[in-house]
């Protein structure tokens, strides 16, 4: 189940909407590695066992090369505490760059990349 969040500053500087959490739809393993750079293929394939489970999310994120807030896919290995992201995000950089939000709902950090104030956080809508 996915959730539609909305960031938004009181000064009217920044107003976005992103879809986040994850879906129905099953990731088989071999479709994974198409999303991974070199480094993180070789990492998923070392972790990997006959009985991994592995959920595919959308996580908030947010550029600090860009200065912006995205998503990007992460995939989590449940039999490992390996978690592994996507190389290329919604603006084509590095997972490095990024702050990934678990629950932004539950976060008091996330600011407005505009003003620097802290952005209103609302749950506007669901998907599946």
């Amino acid at each position: 189940m996915g959730t539609v969040i909305r960031l938004k500053c009181d000064n009217g500087d920044y107003d976005k909407a992103f879809s986040i959490g994850s879906g129905m739809r099953y990731i088989p393993k071999a479709e994974i590695p198409e999303y991974l750079d070199d480094k993180q293929k070789f990492e998923f394939e070392r972790f990997l066992t006959p009985d991994s489970v592995i959920n595919q999310r959308q996580s908030l994120c947010f550029c600090k090369r860009c200065n912006e807030y995205g998503t990007m896919k992460v995939f989590d290995v449940k039999n490992t505490k390996i978690k592994h992201f996507t190389a290329d995000s919604e603006c084509g950089h590095k997972a490095y760059n990024f702050k990934l939000f678990g629950n932004p709902l539950e976060k008091d950090d996330i600011t407005c990349p505009v003003c620097g104030r802290k952005l209103h956080i609302s749950n506007v809508g669901s998907w599946d």
